[in-house]
């Protein structure tokens, strides 16, 4: 992430430091509503499927680890609400902050992917874990060869998000 070049600053409308327009605190209610869902969701799949089903597994263990960069990228949302001026003008943001709001930006960017990379890996998995008790070869194939192709696409992802300003 780069900052933006001064030709494109010198554009911008005059900052307003001291009362900025923004969207609200609407990111930090519906992150914080989630969060608290998608735990007590978890948990609970975690009881039924450890203590219950007695069915624990890979599926299991991937969706707990999209947990933790998912809520990982819900914090950092709110705390760049908060502190770093996202969901203001960019013109109204501090110029002491925008490195540190563009850096936390590319924290949120390859936080996501791994989210939502685990959580693909996850539910292949659990197809996995059915089509293995049908003994469906072909099937098993179809769901390794994603599985290979969702890893893939992760990785270039996340390399892309890390290299993309050199």
């Amino acid at each position: 992430m780069i900052i933006p070049p001064p030709s494109v600053i010198a554009s911008w409308p005059k900052p307003n430091y001291a009362n900025p327009e923004s969207q609200g605190p609407a990111g930090v209610g519906i992150g914080s509503t989630f969060v608290a869902l998608v735990t007590i969701v978890l948990l609970l799949r975690l009881y039924t499927r450890r203590w219950i089903s007695k069915g624990f597994g890979l599926d299991d263990i991937l969706i707990v680890c999209a947990y933790v960069p998912a809520l990982a990228f819900t914090i950092i949302g709110i705390v760049g609400e908060r502190k770093l001026g996202w969901g203001r003008h960019v013109w109204d943001v501090p110029p002491g902050d925008t490195a540190a709001s563009l850096k936390t930006s590319l924290a949120t960017l390859i936080l996501f992917d791994a989210a939502t990379s685990l959580t693909k890996l996850s539910m292949l998995a659990m197809l996995y874990k059915l089509t293995t008790a049908s003994a469906d070869k072909k099937m098993n194939n179809v769901i390794l060869g994603l599985s290979a192709l969702i890893s893939l696409n992760a990785f270039i992802f996340v390399i892309v998000e890390m290299f993309q300003c050199r």
